[in-house]
């Protein structure tokens, strides 16, 4: 299997994750499963990122344009602290459950808006390399 392919597939595992964490934060948010829950997730995430940052990050992007490495870079260090934070959170949910809440609410955002970021990147590099004005 590629490494492309087990990325794919762990980050499939991520998103599933993720919609489960805003349902759990939705109807239940003190339940007992969030702890659980977000290790899962913790430990999908560490393995996703490794296989997807072993400098080769968005390497097609980057060969077709370059001069986009500061846009590749701040993709890359936007992941490292998605991880971070969701080992902090894990670490919160033991100590301070009400804040860990919080935190996560705020995470779940800035992974969204790290997938959007992602993709209208390369979305980018593709309509740009055929030419398309966008």
């Amino acid at each position: 299997m590629t490494k492309a392919i087990r990325a794919g597939e762990y980050f499939s595992s991520v998103e599933q994750i993720v919609s489960g964490l805003r349902e759990l934060l939705q109807s239940s948010p003190y339940s007992p499963e969030l702890k659980s829950t977000v290790k899962k997730l913790r430990s999908q995430l560490k393995r996703y990122f490794a296989l997807k940052h072993d400098g080769t990050y968005l390497a097609e992007v980057l060969d077709l344009f370059p001069n986009w490495h500061r846009k590749v870079q701040y993709l890359e260090d936007h992941c490292r602290e998605l991880v971070v934070d969701i080992h902090l959170i894990h670490n919160m949910l033991t100590n301070a459950e009400k804040e860990a809440h919080n935190h996560l609410s705020v995470w779940l955002v800035r992974f969204d808006k790290y997938r959007v970021k992602e993709g209208s990147l390369i979305q980018d590099a593709y309509l740009t390399d055929l030419g398309v004005d966008h």
